[in-house]
């Protein structure tokens, strides 16, 4: 739910309302994927986590904004840790903010995560010709006839096998048209991450001042200069 993921001072303005909008993208997008997923008994392998070992996202500002959210509400010490810099140095090739020794849920900001993070390996996307395809992930083992033999399905064959899959670009266009022009520019989530806390922390402290319902259970953190 939202109020899980926003700090106090973010529950009203011009900020709360897209990033409101991000939440219900988001919550329509893992419906998609959980009715796909249960339809087909599609899941990842047990304890895998090699899409994030070594993969940085791209992502577009709100979803910066929706992750520092996260972070400065749920992880306040962590996420000024983070604002302190102009990028999240990761420790090794893939995802700074994974954790290969946490098993089973290998993501530390889960409920923040990115669209791709959401989607990814359950998600088709268009061909060149406007059809639907879908894969399996490299770690996803074969499939059990009558989808034995192949591994990518588009069009017709992939509605009858599969049904529709939820579309990355369609849902991904949909994050876009939230702030049309620079809104839509994306940057990789190490860049895009600091300067992003930095905001949510300078407009939680501010808003939560100005919220006459604000009851003191969050966090007040202190606005951050831009680090030099």
């Amino acid at each position: 739910m939202l109020h899980t993921i926003l700090p106090e001072g973010l529950r009203f303005g011009v900020l709360f309302d897209r990033l409101t909008s991000v939440h219900s993208i988001y919550t329509r997008a893992e419906e998609a994927l959980a009715s796909f997923r249960a339809r087909n008994g599609l899941s990842c392998p047990a304890g895998c986590g090699t899409c994030c070992e070594g993969f940085i996202p791209d992502i577009l500002p709100l979803e910066a904004s929706y992750l520092a959210a996260w972070l400065v509400r749920n992880r306040p010490e962590r996420a000024l840790g983070m604002a302190e810099s102009d990028a999240v140095i990761p420790t090794g090739p893939g995802c700074p903010l994974y954790d290969p020794n946490k098993p089973e849920a290998h993501c530390t900001v889960y409920p923040g995560r990115p669209l791709i993070c959401r989607l990814f390996a359950f998600s088709g996307v268009r061909t060149k010709g406007g059809q639907a395809s879908f894969a399996l992930c490299r770690q996803m083992p074969d499939l059990p006839p009558p989808r034995s033999g192949a591994r990518t399905w588009e069009g017709p064959e992939l509605a009858t096998l599969f049904g529709p899959p939820p579309l990355m670009s369609d849902f991904g266009a949909e994050l876009e048209g939230i702030v049309p022009g620079d809104g839509s520019r994306r940057a990789p989530l190490t860049k895009a991450l600091p300067p992003a806390i930095r905001q949510i922390v300078f407009l939680s402290g501010l808003g939560g001042r100005g919220d006459p319902n604000r009851d003191g259970t969050d966090p007040v953190l202190p606005p951050l200069p831009r680090a030099s």
